[in-house]
């Protein structure tokens, strides 16, 4: 009864999308990404490119998540004016795989439609291969080809689709960077605040030993807490929070503190803006503590983080997590802190001017949406 109800519902929320789209008076486009997985970045990432072109695009969202969810309403959807493949880590897998096959579903539907890449990140095809997710090289060229305007999150993704073929491609960079306060707001009181993120992401990391990095990852909140540093963990998912007290076992540690609000992003930028550091393994809460220049050391359990923070010009503050070591580690925590004040400079020079380029990017883009 409970799933019959639920599966109403969805029908009507789709129907109430529906209505609204067909009384649209702005052209129509279908987004595709990762959402609906509460998952605070990939949301953000969609919000972000919805206020982007909020004056030029009526942006209807397909779920990736529950691809059946109003099934029926959303089927009725009719004639987009373009298809959005949208940010995160979307370029992996196979043909008939993860964000390739819906895409594939969605230009098959509508075959006149534009389609617009914004943003995503291409995954390291031998990184891929590693962890078992090996990707359809031929198959996601043949798709992006097709595309309009055609961009990825980084240099990496970017040197990638090169080596693929692929043309005319450029640097959008996070489409969460419009999330940057651009108003200088330098902290120069030290209170030894620190919020920690650490992520279940299973085998899937670089050396695959995620057991030891539970080790390691305790020790050094231990180590934190007993060199007088107030620690906050921070989550970025619901499932975070478990993650880090229960499987690390950080619930046994006295004096931690928890943000609970992950899933609210103001909340979430005037935390991470009220701290000394930020160290974690979510790649959006790195790209969070950017936007407000709070310092960070980004724990790169997969390509996307150096992906991003080479976009950025910061690939100083991270670390790959298969070389990690307790003491290297706590010792660059407080480099870092010891730097505070130039630190926070550095990043908010090179957002202010990462935003700048994104910015003319949004622009060609908008041209496109005139035509």
């Amino acid at each position: 009864m409970i799933f019959i109800i639920r599966k109403i519902k969805l029908e009507l929320l789709w129907l109430i999308k529906l209505i609204r789209y067909n009384l649209k008076t702005k052209k129509g486009a279908i987004y595709i990404g990762c959402s609906g997985n509460k998952n605070l970045g990939d949301e953000i990432i969609f919000d972000s490119i919805k206020e982007f072109f909020k004056d030029e695009l009526f942006l209807v969202r397909f779920p990736h998540v529950n691809k059946d969810s109003g099934r029926y309403f959303r089927n009725k959807i009719k004639n987009p004016d373009f298809i959005i493949l949208g940010g995160g880590t979307l370029i992996r897998k196979g043909y008939n795989q993860g964000y390739l096959k819906n895409l594939n579903e969605t230009l098959n539907k509508f075959p006149d439609t534009k389609l617009l890449v914004i943003g995503p990140g291409v995954s390291d095809p031998i990184f891929s291969k590693s962890i078992n997710f090996p990707t359809n090289i031929e198959g996601w060229t043949k798709t992006l080809n097709t595309s309009s305007y055609l961009s990825v999150r980084g240099p990496h993704s970017l040197s990638t689709l090169n080596k693929w073929g692929l043309e005319n491609v450029v640097e959008f960079k996070d489409p969460a960077l419009c999330l940057f306060r651009s108003k200088k707001n330098i902290k120069k009181l030290r209170s030894k605040k620190i919020a920690i993120n650490f992520a279940n992401i299973g085998e899937r990391i670089y050396g695959g030993n995620s057991k030891k990095l539970k080790t390691i990852y305790f020790d050094f909140v231990e180590l934190l807490i007993i060199n007088k540093w107030e620690v906050y963990l921070y989550p970025t998912t619901y499932y975070d929070l478990d993650y880090m007290l229960n499987d690390i076992g950080l619930s046994s540690l006295k004096g931690i503190k928890k943000f609970r609000f992950y899933n609210n992003i103001n909340l979430s930028l005037n935390f991470l803006e009220s701290v000394d550091l930020y160290v974690g393994e979510r790649l959006h809460g790195v790209l969070f503590s950017a936007c407000v220049s709070t310092p960070f050391l980004g724990l790169a359990y997969q390509p996307k983080t150096l992906d991003f923070l080479d976009s950025i010009n910061l690939t100083e503050f991270c670390e790959k997590v298969d070389r990690i070591e307790l003491f290297s580690l706590f010792n660059k925590v407080n480099e870092i802190y010891k730097d505070k004040i130039s630190v926070q400079n550095l990043i908010f020079n090179n957002m202010k001017l990462a935003t700048t380029i994104q910015s003319r990017e949004i622009e060609k883009i908008k041209h496109i949406l005139s035509l």
